[in-house]
């Protein structure tokens, strides 16, 4: 796979998604009603629609798409994409997509302990991997969307993201500074 070749795989996947999250905010919409979400899970507090991820998932695609594009152009423009390139990127999407697909199963069938356990487990694996990464947002909320729109995974995912960017790119190269220096 070269870079011409992803650009024209991700318009692919940029549709697919756009016209996936119109076809479930239609279908809800035509089933039970489009439902809307509340911070914490509270009556009390404002709720979003997940109207509202029929703009911020293609958008979240988009930025994700063009970030990978960015990384991937660094290697060369027409010269070819690393497998080991391409096998990193699906895994991060994947890693992403299935745990917080774990998590969203959890929350329907009522497994609030298991889902408590997996949310704490979220800033473990951000501070133990690095999944700073735009493919792996985009497959965090993709995973959550059906359960909980695409607003709220958004705003979860930003910060498990920025706690994983700062642990990766500041934290760990400071604390290996200074074991140099001690040591």
């Amino acid at each position: 796979m070269n870079s011409t070749s992803f650009k024209k795989n991700g318009i692919i996947v940029l549709t697919l998604i756009s016209v996936g999250i119109w076809a479930l905010l239609l279908w809800q919409h035509f089933h039970d009603g489009v439902p809307s979400h509340s911070f914490m899970a509270r009556k009390d507090m404002p709720s979003i629609s997940n109207w509202w991820g029929a703009i911020l998932l293609p958008l979240l695609t988009y930025f994700s798409l063009h970030r990978l594009q960015k990384r991937i152009d660094t290697v060369g423009e027409n010269s070819v994409i690393p497998a080991k390139h391409i096998q990193s990127i699906g895994l991060l999407f994947l890693l992403g997509l299935i745990y917080t697909g774990t998590m969203s199963y959890c929350f329907i069938t009522d497994k609030s302990d298991l889902n408590g356990m997996l949310f704490q487990g979220l800033f473990l694996l951000a501070v133990l991997l690095p999944i700073f990464r735009a493919e792996f947002l985009l497959g965090f909320v993709i995973g959550m969307t059906y359960t909980f729109g695409a607003i709220l995974p958004t705003f979860i995912g930003s910060v498990i993201v920025g706690i994983s960017f700062v642990a990766h790119k500041f934290v760990y190269p400071f604390v290996l500074k200074m074991y140099r220096k001690v040591k």
